[in-house]
């Protein structure tokens, strides 16, 4: 019987901005949304899913959406495509 934490088929595309990164400030250090989102895409893969990750250099967590848009866009297209 195979597992039912198995996310075989599933593509997940996961971007952050490299500025949530916590570069010396109280706050990002103990949200640590980068090394959450580091942690969401290595158990996602762990548990077979195909995982796009990407970190944008001048983003942050305000602004990454706009950044990745067209990214996450063409990762979709390529996936569907296959």
């Amino acid at each position: 019987m195979p597992s039912e934490n198995r996310l075989d088929g599933i593509d997940a595309c996961l971007n952050i901005g490299a500025l949530e990164r916590s570069s010396g400030c109280k706050r990002r250090e103990e949200r640590d949304m980068a090394g959450q989102a580091e942690q969401m895409a290595a158990e996602l893969d762990r548990r077979g899913t195909a995982v796009f990750f990407r970190e944008y250099p001048n983003a942050d967590h305000g602004n990454v959406p706009f950044y990745s848009l067209t990214d996450c866009v063409e990762y979709l297209r390529e996936a569907w495509q296959r």
